[in-house]
Protein backbone atom coordinates (compact mmCIF):
# COMPACT_ATOMS: atom_id res chain seq x y z
CA UNK A 1 0.00 0.00 0.00
CA UNK A 2 1.46 3.49 -0.91
CA UNK A 3 4.53 1.74 -2.44
CA UNK A 4 4.85 4.61 -5.26
CA UNK A 5 8.19 3.20 -6.83
CA UNK A 6 6.81 -0.22 -7.39
CA UNK A 7 6.57 -1.27 -11.00
CA UNK A 8 6.55 -5.12 -10.84
CA UNK A 9 4.72 -7.55 -8.75
CA UNK A 10 4.42 -11.45 -9.45
CA UNK A 11 2.14 -13.51 -6.98
CA UNK A 12 3.01 -17.07 -5.84
CA UNK A 13 0.88 -19.98 -6.71
CA UNK A 14 -0.93 -20.61 -3.48
CA UNK A 15 -1.47 -17.50 -2.59
CA UNK A 16 -5.88 -17.24 -2.16
CA UNK A 17 -6.70 -13.67 -1.05
CA UNK A 18 -5.32 -10.40 -1.93
CA UNK A 19 -6.64 -8.21 1.45
CA UNK A 20 -8.07 -4.91 0.69
CA UNK A 21 -5.97 -2.07 -0.45
CA UNK A 22 -3.21 -3.97 -0.61
CA UNK A 23 -1.94 -1.83 -3.53
CA UNK A 24 -3.78 0.86 -3.33
CA UNK A 25 -1.73 4.17 -4.47
CA UNK A 26 1.11 2.00 -5.97
CA UNK A 27 1.04 4.64 -9.02
CA UNK A 28 3.94 3.72 -10.79
CA UNK A 29 2.63 -0.28 -10.72
CA UNK A 30 2.74 -1.35 -14.33
CA UNK A 31 2.77 -4.99 -14.65
CA UNK A 32 0.71 -7.70 -11.74
CA UNK A 33 0.71 -11.57 -12.78
CA UNK A 34 -2.12 -12.84 -10.69
CA UNK A 35 -1.99 -16.76 -9.38
CA UNK A 36 -4.40 -19.51 -11.03
CA UNK A 37 -4.96 -20.39 -7.11
CA UNK A 38 -6.27 -16.85 -6.28
CA UNK A 39 -10.17 -16.61 -4.83
CA UNK A 40 -10.77 -13.25 -3.64
CA UNK A 41 -9.25 -9.84 -4.46
CA UNK A 42 -10.27 -7.15 -1.60
CA UNK A 43 -11.91 -4.31 -2.04
CA UNK A 44 -9.70 -1.49 -3.33
CA UNK A 45 -6.67 -3.25 -4.01
CA UNK A 46 -5.05 -1.90 -7.20
CA UNK A 47 -7.32 1.23 -6.63
CA UNK A 48 -4.87 4.87 -7.50
CA UNK A 49 -2.78 2.12 -10.00
CA UNK A 50 -2.45 4.59 -12.52
CA UNK A 51 0.14 3.18 -14.90
CA UNK A 52 -1.65 -0.13 -15.16
CA UNK A 53 -2.59 -0.84 -18.59
CA UNK A 54 -3.72 -4.45 -18.79
CA UNK A 55 -4.77 -7.08 -16.10
CA UNK A 56 -5.78 -10.66 -16.47
CA UNK A 57 -7.98 -12.40 -14.00
CA UNK A 58 -7.54 -16.33 -13.30
CA UNK A 59 -10.60 -18.15 -13.35
CA UNK A 60 -10.30 -19.52 -10.31
CA UNK A 61 -11.19 -15.92 -8.83
CA UNK A 62 -14.87 -15.84 -7.17
CA UNK A 63 -15.45 -12.94 -5.29
CA UNK A 64 -14.15 -9.64 -6.58
CA UNK A 65 -15.07 -6.65 -3.99
CA UNK A 66 -16.11 -3.53 -4.99
CA UNK A 67 -13.40 -0.68 -6.30
CA UNK A 68 -10.91 -2.86 -7.19
CA UNK A 69 -9.85 -0.96 -9.84
CA UNK A 70 -11.00 2.78 -9.55
CA UNK A 71 -8.44 5.22 -10.36
CA UNK A 72 -6.97 3.05 -12.95
CA UNK A 73 -7.88 5.19 -15.84
CA UNK A 74 -5.16 3.41 -18.23
CA UNK A 75 -6.57 0.00 -18.37
CA UNK A 76 -7.24 -0.64 -21.84
CA UNK A 77 -6.00 -4.39 -21.99
CA UNK A 78 -8.56 -6.85 -19.78
CA UNK A 79 -8.92 -10.44 -19.14
CA UNK A 80 -11.86 -11.89 -17.23
CA UNK A 81 -14.58 -14.45 -16.73
CA UNK A 82 -17.71 -12.45 -17.42
CA UNK A 83 -19.59 -15.09 -15.69
CA UNK A 84 -20.93 -13.14 -12.49
CA UNK A 85 -18.99 -9.68 -12.90
CA UNK A 86 -19.44 -7.19 -15.49
CA UNK A 87 -16.66 -4.78 -16.76
CA UNK A 88 -18.29 -1.49 -15.70
CA UNK A 89 -18.12 -2.92 -12.45
CA UNK A 90 -15.00 -4.42 -12.20
CA UNK A 91 -13.65 -1.61 -13.88
CA UNK A 92 -15.45 1.55 -13.02
CA UNK A 93 -12.87 4.19 -14.01
CA UNK A 94 -12.14 2.33 -17.08
CA UNK A 95 -14.19 0.07 -18.83
CA UNK A 96 -15.20 3.01 -21.25
CA UNK A 97 -11.50 2.98 -22.17
CA UNK A 98 -10.90 -0.83 -22.77
CA UNK A 99 -9.98 -1.46 -25.83
CA UNK A 100 -9.22 -5.42 -25.71
CA UNK A 101 -11.08 -8.16 -23.83
CA UNK A 102 -9.57 -11.59 -23.33
CA UNK A 103 -12.45 -13.77 -22.31
CA UNK A 104 -10.61 -16.29 -19.72
CA UNK A 105 -10.81 -19.84 -20.99
CA UNK A 106 -13.03 -21.98 -18.79
CA UNK A 107 -15.85 -19.67 -19.25
CA UNK A 108 -19.20 -20.68 -19.92
CA UNK A 109 -21.59 -17.88 -20.15
CA UNK A 110 -21.46 -14.27 -20.84
CA UNK A 111 -23.41 -12.55 -18.20
CA UNK A 112 -26.19 -9.61 -18.95
CA UNK A 113 -24.79 -6.05 -19.36
CA UNK A 114 -21.51 -8.13 -19.19
CA UNK A 115 -19.21 -5.64 -21.53
CA UNK A 116 -22.50 -2.70 -21.95
CA UNK A 117 -21.19 1.01 -22.60
CA UNK A 118 -17.85 -0.23 -23.50
CA UNK A 119 -17.66 2.19 -26.03
CA UNK A 120 -13.51 1.69 -27.12
CA UNK A 121 -13.97 -1.77 -27.17
CA UNK A 122 -12.73 -2.99 -30.73
CA UNK A 123 -12.15 -6.49 -31.00
CA UNK A 124 -14.33 -9.83 -29.51
CA UNK A 125 -13.60 -13.14 -29.49
CA UNK A 126 -16.16 -15.44 -28.06
CA UNK A 127 -14.21 -18.47 -27.06
CA UNK A 128 -14.54 -21.99 -27.14
CA UNK A 129 -16.41 -23.18 -24.38
CA UNK A 130 -18.86 -20.28 -23.94
CA UNK A 131 -22.50 -21.36 -24.64
CA UNK A 132 -24.58 -18.69 -24.02
CA UNK A 133 -24.06 -14.96 -24.73
CA UNK A 134 -26.48 -12.93 -22.06
CA UNK A 135 -28.79 -10.18 -22.73
CA UNK A 136 -27.44 -6.71 -23.59
CA UNK A 137 -23.38 -8.47 -23.42
CA UNK A 138 -22.07 -6.09 -25.92
CA UNK A 139 -24.95 -3.55 -26.08
CA UNK A 140 -23.71 -0.03 -27.03
CA UNK A 141 -20.38 -1.15 -27.90
CA UNK A 142 -20.54 1.06 -30.65
CA UNK A 143 -16.77 0.83 -31.44
CA UNK A 144 -16.84 -2.82 -31.99
CA UNK A 145 -15.83 -3.57 -35.94
CA UNK A 146 -15.30 -7.76 -35.20
CA UNK A 147 -16.80 -10.44 -33.43
CA UNK A 148 -16.07 -13.90 -33.54
CA UNK A 149 -18.63 -16.44 -32.20
CA UNK A 150 -16.96 -19.61 -31.69
CA UNK A 151 -19.09 -23.28 -32.24
CA UNK A 152 -20.35 -24.21 -29.25
CA UNK A 153 -22.24 -21.11 -28.30
CA UNK A 154 -25.99 -22.35 -28.31
CA UNK A 155 -28.20 -18.65 -27.26
CA UNK A 156 -27.33 -15.37 -27.73
CA UNK A 157 -29.52 -12.93 -26.08
CA UNK A 158 -31.81 -10.31 -26.74
CA UNK A 159 -30.40 -7.03 -27.61
CA UNK A 160 -27.22 -9.04 -27.02
CA UNK A 161 -25.04 -6.49 -30.01
CA UNK A 162 -27.52 -3.81 -29.63
CA UNK A 163 -25.97 -0.39 -31.56
CA UNK A 164 -22.58 -1.75 -32.06
CA UNK A 165 -22.68 0.40 -35.41
CA UNK A 166 -19.49 -0.33 -36.53
CA UNK A 167 -20.47 -4.22 -37.06
CA UNK A 168 -20.60 -4.78 -40.89
CA UNK A 169 -20.12 -9.00 -40.72
CA UNK A 170 -22.37 -11.32 -38.49
CA UNK A 171 -21.53 -15.15 -38.73
CA UNK A 172 -23.55 -17.18 -36.80
CA UNK A 173 -22.24 -20.96 -36.07
CA UNK A 174 -24.61 -23.68 -36.50
CA UNK A 175 -24.68 -24.50 -32.91
CA UNK A 176 -27.07 -21.65 -31.94
CA UNK A 177 -30.65 -22.72 -31.46
CA UNK A 178 -31.64 -19.90 -29.75
CA UNK A 179 -31.13 -16.08 -30.82
CA UNK A 180 -33.31 -13.43 -28.66
CA UNK A 181 -35.07 -10.43 -30.38
CA UNK A 182 -33.49 -7.52 -31.73
CA UNK A 183 -29.92 -9.25 -30.83
CA UNK A 184 -28.09 -7.39 -33.58
CA UNK A 185 -31.05 -3.91 -33.81
CA UNK A 186 -29.50 -0.65 -34.76
CA UNK A 187 -26.45 -2.40 -36.21
CA UNK A 188 -26.64 0.25 -38.75
CA UNK A 189 -23.42 -0.86 -40.58
CA UNK A 190 -24.29 -4.98 -41.11
CA UNK A 191 -23.32 -5.84 -44.41
CA UNK A 192 -23.15 -9.32 -44.44
CA UNK A 193 -24.93 -12.60 -42.22
CA UNK A 194 -24.11 -15.63 -41.99
CA UNK A 195 -26.42 -18.31 -40.58
CA UNK A 196 -27.63 -21.50 -39.82
CA UNK A 197 -29.17 -22.95 -42.78
CA UNK A 198 -31.90 -24.60 -40.43
CA UNK A 199 -32.74 -21.04 -39.43
CA UNK A 200 -35.91 -19.52 -41.79
CA UNK A 201 -34.69 -16.14 -43.10
CA UNK A 202 -37.69 -14.41 -41.65
CA UNK A 203 -36.69 -15.85 -38.09
CA UNK A 204 -33.02 -13.26 -39.06
CA UNK A 205 -35.10 -10.62 -39.53
CA UNK A 206 -37.46 -10.82 -36.56
CA UNK A 207 -34.50 -12.00 -34.37
CA UNK A 208 -31.99 -10.89 -35.28
CA UNK A 209 -32.95 -7.16 -36.21
CA UNK A 210 -36.06 -6.12 -34.54
CA UNK A 211 -36.33 -2.97 -32.77
CA UNK A 212 -38.62 -3.46 -29.95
Amino acid sequence: MGCTGLREVSLSEGLIDIYPSAFYGCSKLQIINLPNTLSTVGGSAFSGCECLSSIRIPASVAKIENTVFSGCANLLDVGFSPETHTASAIFPSSYRNITNVVITAGTKCICDDAFGGCVSLRNVAVSQGVESIGKRAFSGCTALSYVSIADGVCSIGEQAFYECDQLSTIEIPSSVTSIGRGAFSWCSNIRSVVYPACMPMRDVFTYFFAIT
